[in-house]
């Protein structure tokens, strides 16, 4: 990575601007160790995890389908030729009404719903939608937890799937999703135990219902020190999907998974404050770089990512100083690192982040006037 980093910090010299290396066989890595690994388990990409359209682009051409959340991200999908709206699941389980009546203009008929007014809707606006009932499960080991917001009760499945019924709409499947950045293997297996008793009662209502949508959450960093990585995940999966839905057709919505890896940034130190500790504060070093939180750093707030920075110099035999890194705006929440061991660092040095391409590019703004990294698209022969 190194000298891959050192390979295009020429084409920013007198610029001072962060950029991007984007790793475009990483992403067929990725995708060849999914077909692999779940092959019973069809992805469909989370758009908003990162929307590079040539991200999408590849991915598509690779057959994988997608999750959209939104007008604008079916928009961009459905440029593709090799993607239509069968291809897509409207994973929002509450939509506005316009993007609800773009979705039956496309044929996006595959969606999600976890309560009565969402129904009701459906019915008025695409009564031919082909619907999930997204259930709530257990997220408490997750990075970003989604229960708060989507997911029915245990206790209200029946009710939504008599409701259905009785509105004539076409339920079929069930939908969870154990939160993105999901910490346990565990996670996966209680919601498909609470997916099967949903199946159940179905079936003891007459209806017969056909898809599974395991949803997200699954680890996708390279080269980190995580509680468990893909492997076990897909394990576990397989075992469990194998014993409680052997005739049923599994579908996911993968995000991280694809792109964490995917993506390093690079930023160039270009300020530095040399503390004289009066504060007691123990920081010896404030260290001011030229991305932030209002851009790719994003994520320590909205992602609750840890970042580490690594760098491109042999660091292991030196001193390490508690210090404080800042983003380059006027904010001072705009604060990266704090009381963190860095080596001593210098003006003008590069430093790059791995593991920035989820939830990264995808909600950064350029506030304060500063502009957003420029993404170098790297092409490599893939190793998987």
């Amino acid at each position: 990575m190194v000298n891959l980093v050192n390979r295009y910090i020429p084409m920013h010299d007198g610029d001072d601007e962060p950029f991007f290396l984007l790793d475009i066989a990483r992403i067929v890595e990725k995708y060849e160790q999914w077909v692999q690994l779940l092959p019973r388990v069809e992805p469909h990409y989370a758009v908003k995890c990162n929307s590079d359209l040539v991200i999408l682009e590849t991915l598509a051409k690779l057959g994988c389908k997608f999750d959209c959340a939104s007008k604008g991200e079916m928009e961009m999908v459905l440029k593709f030729s090799e993607i239509s709206g069968k291809d897509i699941i409207f994973a929002n389980p509450c939509k506005p009404k316009g993007h609800l009546l773009y979705a039956k203009k496309e044929g996006v008929k595959q969606m999600t719903f976890d309560n009565l007014m969402e129904l009701q809707k459906i019915r008025d606006v695409f009564p031919d939608a082909e619907l999930y009932l997204r259930i709530g499960v257990d997220d408490s080991g997750a990075i970003c937890q989604l229960s708060s917001k989507f997911g029915t009760k245990m206790s209200s499945c029946g009710f939504l799937l008599k409701e259905a019924q009785e509105l004539g709409l076409n339920v079929v499947g069930v939908s969870f999703h154990v939160g993105s950045g999901q910490q346990t293997v565990e996670a996966y297996i209680d919601a498909l135990d609470r997916a099967r008793s949903v199946f159940d009662t179905a079936e003891s209502l007459g209806m017969k219902l056909s898809v599974l949508d395991i949803g997200g959450g699954f680890p996708g960093d390279q080269d980190e020190d995580v509680y468990f990585g893909f492997e076990q995940v897909a394990l576990a999966i397989n075992k469990k999907i194998d014993e409680l839905f052997p005739d049923i057709r599994i579908i996911a919505e993968p995000g991280r998974y694809f792109v964490s890896a995917c993506c390093t940034l690079v930023t160039k130190v270009y300020a530095i404050r040399e503390q004289n500790n009066e504060d007691e504060t123990g920081v010896n070093y404030f260290y001011y770089i030229n991305d932030g939180v209002y851009g790719s750093f994003n994520n320590i707030i909205y992602d609750h990512a840890t970042v580490v920075p690594s760098y491109l110099r042999d660091t292991t035999e030196e001193i390490l100083y508690r210090s404080t890194m800042f983003g380059p705006s006027c904010d001072g929440l705009d604060t990266l690192l704090k009381n963190y061991p860095l080596p001593k660092l210098h003006v003008d040095e590069w430093i790059y982040w791995k593991n920035m391409g989820a939830y990264t590019i995808c909600a950064a703004a350029s506030f304060n006037g500063f502009p957003l990294p420029k993404i170098h698209y790297v092409w490599r022969t893939c190793s998987y």
